[in-house]
């Protein structure tokens, strides 16, 4: 779909210690990459051309993140992707896609699961900017003080990917930046009916979630085997760790 990778696979063989500009041109003249180089490894930023001098793309590194820009031949942005900066980038936060007079056509948020990229939330738009609910799945926090009450009201809100499962929210203690541990604590599991939850008796003024929301749905097919019923089961999981603080009413 884009070249997102194409400099992250460049590699340019240098002794020097210093940084190194690697140029590419196009046939009729023009500059198609620039990429900056030290120790044979790309550094601080790099960019690439159409053949007719547009910018194409434009990446910029520091040294936990890479920031990748991608541009149409009449100069838009069309996307803006995030990787951590590793050996294996991996990409992670919201990439987000646009249309061509600006407007976001859709976000995708990546989250790093187990030293893994893992594709967890998808909010998608039509041409006239409205959610495309049916191709998204997204969750929202929220915290509100109550007038006249030391309460607070929750909410909970969570889009499932299938429509159709059921959604159970599942948190925990202890659980690490990366959820590598998360089969591993001790988890509370709570159905949410209509994928909500809420309360009006909320004790804190802020709190951290972490955890996950479960979609779980049994399918049935057509099996060949006489007299017999078979089942899909449709699983996911998507990733929260949430620092919720209350809003006044």
């Amino acid at each position: 779909m884009f070249r997102i990778a194409f400099l992250l696979l460049t590699l340019l063989v240098t002794v020097s210690c210093k940084n190194e500009m690697r140029k590419e041109f196009y046939p009729n003249g023009n500059l198609k990459k620039l990429i900056s180089f030290k120790k044979g490894q790309p550094v601080d930023s790099a960019m690439q051309y159409f053949d007719s001098g547009q910018l194409e793309f434009k990446e910029i590194r520091n040294a936990d993140t890479i920031f990748t820009f991608h541009y149409l031949k009449t100069g838009e942005l069309s996307a803006q992707i995030k990787f951590l900066n590793t050996p294996k980038p991996i990409e992670i936060g919201w990439s987000v896609f646009y249309n061509k007079d600006g407007s976001v056509a859709d976000s995708i948020e990546h989250i790093n699961l187990k030293t893994n990229s893992y594709l967890n939330q998808r909010i998608k738009y039509n041409k006239k900017n409205h959610l495309i609910i049916d191709s998204s799945n997204f969750f929202k926090f929220s915290l509100k003080s109550i007038q006249n009450s030391d309460l607070f009201d929750l909410k909970i809100n969570y889009v499932p990917m299938d429509k159709k499962s059921d959604v159970f929210m599942v948190i925990g203690k202890d659980i690490k930046e990366d959820f590598s541990n998360i089969d591993n604590v001790e988890l509370d599991t709570i159905f949410m009916q209509n994928n909500k939850i809420t309360s009006k008796a909320f004790e804190k003024a802020s709190k951290v979630f972490k955890g996950f929301f479960y979609e779980y749905r049994s399918k049935e097919f057509e099996a060949n085997i006489k007299d017999s019923t078979k089942f899909r089961i449709y699983e996911k999981r998507t990733f929260f760790n949430e620092l919720v603080v209350a809003k006044n009413p």
